[in-house]
């Protein structure tokens, strides 16, 4: 068995180097709780702790925090076929520190949190909650049927993703797991009540700071033993006969077909569920229900949506509110976009007892954001579309934008938003008023009249009735009325459609796009148009087989709504690609495909932005850029196709999109037949790169991870391999000084040659010729696994005492950061030393989490690739110096009170002075979860030996 002793040992040493002195044995191994009455809980229970490691914290307050977890895992009977501990812990993603099934004692427990590092920014508490039960509470990581699974979570923070964390703890309870959660400092006290089992005074905790742990310890090791075996409460829906509401207000007198969609996710809760429904009883009370006047349907949605009644169900007001008392809400998710889509294609239908002539309304309720916005975005324009007005009401942690997205115009009557299911009642009278006045409220036509341009240049206005209450006045621009442009094309129109637009200008710039289609050959013969909108999500508003007319193209225009913050410029581009230029979607093989985008802003996800340019460029698109104002014009010069002055233009506001219609209806015309221009990678034959440094003389066994994805581009990318070259350069290549290998990744991961496939320098320059960098995706995480599992090792080359150094280069950021996480953790515990250069939008906490410690020495980055070569000579010197220099001084590594030789059952340590090698022995048998605290010791004990030269 191992010590604590032996343990306080290796913990010294792995400090060593951050602090230049050894921490006393409390500060190592800090004292070790027992409960006031040193008895154990006496029951049996699976439980996974959920620690918050985040930044915010700090290293003295860490240790605090993991002291009074000892304190509580010393209060059970710890073991296999008694208590089993599981660890998890969480700051910008989530990591398993050790399953159920790994430890065996309370000893190997207790010894293990000794181990937990990693204190960075964030705090993913949806990651820890939904990995505890998906990853821990599994039979394969040592999950016992029948044995209760309990959950405890320690914060100081707010998550950064609530509406996820709603929805993960909801799915851990739901799955039988008691959680507690304990709050220390400035928390989010709601949310961690909404994570708390009931009863809430039972497993919700608090302190003010971490000091308070001490004193709440005896009394939560009292509470989490005795709630073990409490049968998990439940509370029962009010049995109470529901009666039709009366209201002093006079009934709505007009006639409609109501539909309600009536968020039931396991998220409300029976109370507040409860309170809901009430609500909805206030509202249905104030129509006249009847076959002739107003119909009602439900529509319950969590996970999915169904119907509980359709509008020809109920004939009364009795039978409709009886018909809402034996609802519940005890499902997880918040499937919006279903309940939106069976609204429309079965609710609103004369089947199920819609009515030709009378108004359509829905009504959606929800405390919580869709699980499916982009679908959620689509649906509610189709519904929209169909001619119902969408009534959203939002309750506490909602998506404003989404239901203001949902709702129709304008939101001040539409749309409407209380803090928490009290607040229902305050809105009821105001709700009652607006829904009922909302009937009288002109049609879509009525109000946005259709606008257009015929072909011969006369315009036309088209209206279902004379409507003088809501008309919009639409000024037009002049339009193109010569020559048709004579080829075909298969066109599909991103138009950004984001609130800093304004409604003026987006008049504008629909008119501007008339502008363009007019000048084609409008018909599924000819040239087929598409189009696309973007603000916080996409929405593809018809498609490339939708319309088969010019004037039916352009009346689609005054259609188009939805001015939203936010600016997805990636997910249009992805649309485009995925959905718009697809057979099933009216795309013709053989016929040029062409998109156009117009944007007045930046892209809020410009890598992944970059990323879908890319893909849709190595599509066949052809794509024009067209930047109004505040925009990134390097951004958009990358989004469009080359050459560049044919495909990107740019106006300093909405008023110059007129100055340039003429010209680009010549030009968007005549590059359709021209073909698609391709860059060639550079033929030159690379040489050995020369320098006039002193090549660096050291033995060294180097991993380089060179980021190959598409969006580098050619011209970056011989940028890259020019640096890297340069720094090869400046090492003596050989087999038995620095030896060489090359990851490439992109969307996964791959070889190009390992440190022992090349014997001359070079050889390896010329294996850096043939590179390319053509594959979409940033799988860092890929790379830095089999940097470890396989560069790595004896069979491709890596030599016992020879530093290993990994230099990973990148220009993006990484498709799976928390696999990146986890993996330069193992790559740094196997005691490779990891320098992380990024260029551009790259994501520099992920990066400085990648490179090894400290930062000023392993993390370098660049605004571009040009700064590459800037930044070159002092890499040059750093790769060198600080890191591969041999260690000539020796050190001896004394502990107290530790004596020179430890012994604990089948373990001997030994100290060794560390000359030329660096390397500490131990001997015998050592666990598989004490590797990676060895090799920590060795890094640092390595890095203390750097110094000291």
């Amino acid at each position: 068995m191992l010590s604590v002793a032996f343990l306080a040992v290796l913990s010294a040493i792995a400090t060593l180097g951050q602090g230049g002195t050894v921490k006393s044995f409390t500060e190592v191994a800090p004292k070790t709780h027992t409960d006031h009455d040193g008895t154990l809980c006496p029951y049996k229970a699976d439980i996974v702790i959920l620690m918050d490691a985040s930044s915010s914290i700090g290293p003295e307050n860490y240790l605090v925090m993991k002291n009074f977890l000892r304190g509580v895992v010393q209060h059970f009977d710890v073991g296999q076929d008694n208590v089993r501990v599981g660890l998890i812990t969480f700051n910008f993603g989530a990591l398993v520190e050790f399953n159920l099934n790994q430890f065996s004692t309370k000893e190997e427990v207790l010894q293990a949190f000794d181990h937990v590092q990693g204190i960075h920014e964030g705090t993913a508490t949806h990651r820890a909650l939904k990995y505890a039960r998906e990853i821990s509470f599994t039979a394969e990581n040592g999950d016992r049927p029948d044995i209760p699974n309990v959950a405890i979570l320690l914060t100081d923070g707010q998550s950064t993703h609530p509406d996820k964390t709603a929805t993960e703890q909801a799915l851990l309870k739901a799955a039988g797991v008691r959680v507690f959660a304990i709050g220390i400092g400035w928390v989010d006290e709601a949310e961690l009540r909404l994570i708390a089992s009931d009863p809430v005074d039972k497993y919700f905790h608090y302190v003010k700071d971490f000091s308070g742990l001490d004193e709440i310890l005896a009394e939560f090791q009292q509470t989490s033993c005795a709630e073990i075996t409490r049968p998990i409460p439940t509370t029962p829906l009010p049995t109470t006969t529901l009666a039709p509401i009366t209201t002093t207000k006079k009934p709505c007198p007009y006639a409609a077909d109501v539909m309600i969609l009536m968020d039931a996710s396991s998220s409300i809760g029976p109370e507040n569920f409860e309170k809901m429904r009430q609500f909805l009883l206030g509202v249905i009370g104030h129509f006249e229900i009847g076959e002739d006047r107003v119909r009602v349907g439900l529509i319950i949605y969590n996970h999915g949506a169904r119907f509980e009644f359709y509008l020809n169900t109920y004939h009364t007001k009795e039978e409709v509110v009886s018909a809402f008392a034996p609802l519940q809400g005890t499902e997880v998710g918040t499937a919006t976009h279903a309940a939106l889509r069976i609204a429309r294609e079965t609710g609103f239908t004369s089947e199920h007892g819609d009515r030709p002539g009378i108004p359509n309304i829905a009504i959606l309720i929800t405390d919580g954001r869709s699980t499916h916005p982009d679908q959620t975005a689509s649906e509610q324009a189709l519904l929209k579309a169909a001619g119902v007005r969408v009534f959203a009401i939002g309750i506490g942690w909602t998506d404003e934008n989404e239901l203001r997205l949902i709702s129709s115009d304008p939101d001040e009557r539409y749309f409407h938003y209380v803090d928490n299911f009290d607040g229902l009642q305050e809105i009821l009278g105001e709700f009652q008023d607006t829904s009922c006045n909302g009937g009288t409220v002109k049609s879509f036509t009525e109000v946005f009249p259709k606008t257009h341009t015929d072909h011969d240049g006369k315009m036309a206005q088209h209206s279902s009735s004379k409507c003088t209450e809501e008309l919009i006045t639409t000024v037009l621009i002049p339009l193109f009325v010569g020559t048709l442009c004579p080829y075909k094309a298969d066109i599909v129109i991103l138009m950004d459609a984001s609130s800093s637009i304004g409604p003026e200008n987006y008049l504008v710039m629909k008119n501007f796009l008339r502008g363009v289609v007019q000048h084609f050959d409008v018909g599924q013969d000819n040239v087929r148009v598409g189009l696309i909108t973007f603000n916080f999500g996409a929405l593809v508003e018809f498609n490339l087989n939708q319309f088969s007319t010019k004037e039916e193209v352009l009346q689609a225009f005054d259609h188009v709504q939805g001015i939203h913050e936010g600016t997805a410029t990636h997910r249009a581009l992805k649309y485009a690609r995925e959905i718009s230029f697809t057979a099933e979607n009216g795309d013709r093989p053989d016929i040029p495909n062409v998109a156009i985008l117009l944007t007045d802003g930046q892209s809020t996800h410009p890598d992944k932005t970059a990323t879908e340019q890319a893909l849709l460029k190595a599509a066949g698109v052809r794509v024009f850029a067209i930047g109004i104002g505040w925009v990134d014009e390097a951004e958009l010069r990358l989004i469009a196709s080359d050459p560049v002055d044919k495909y990107f233009h740019y106006v300093k506001d909405f008023s110059g999109l007129d100055e340039i219609l003429a010209e680009f209806q010549q030009t968007s015309c005549a590059e359709i037949t021209r073909p698609i221009p391709t860059t060639p990678l550079p033929t030159t034959t690379l040489a050995p790169i020369t320098t006039t440094k002193k090549p660096c003389p050291y033995a060294a066994d180097v991993m380089i991870l060179m980021d190959a994805s598409s969006s580098i581009g050619p011209e970056n990318f011989e940028k890259m391999r020019q640096f890297l070259l340069g720094v090869i350069g400046h090492f003596e290549i050989g087999e038995d000084r620095v030896r060489v290998g090359l990851i490439i990744y992109n969307h996964g991961a791959r070889f190009e040659f390992y440190l022992n496939t090349y014997h001359t320098k070079e050889e390896v320059v010329s294996a850096f010729a043939p590179l390319q960098g053509t594959e979409v995706g940033t799988a860092t995480h890929a790379a830095l696994r089999i940097a470890r599992e396989t560069g790595f090792t004896s069979e491709h080359g890596d030599r016992p005492g020879i530093p290993n150094i990994a230099i990973l280069i990148t220009d993006g950021r990484s498709t799976h950061p928390d696999q990146t996480a986890s993996e330069q953790a193992l790559l740094k515990a196997a005691g490779v030393r990891v320098f992380a250069i990024g260029i551009g939008w790259t994501d520099e906490n992920e990066l400085r989490l990648i490179s090894s410690d400290p930062d000023e020495r392993y993390f370098h980055y660049v605004d571009n690739f040009d700064g590459l070569q800037e930044i070159l000579g002092e890499f040059q010197d750093t790769s060198c110096n600080d890191i591969t220099r041999p260690n000539t001084n020796a050190v001896t590594v004394t502990v107290t009170p530790a004596p020179a030789s430890l012994k604990s059952g089948n373990m001997v340590l030994s100290f060794y002075q560390i000359v030329g090698e660096r390397e500490l022995l131990f001997s015998s048998k050592i666990p598989r979860w004490l590797k990676p605290m060895k090799s920590l010791a060795l890094a640092r004990l390595h890095a203390i030996c750097a110094r000291l030269q």
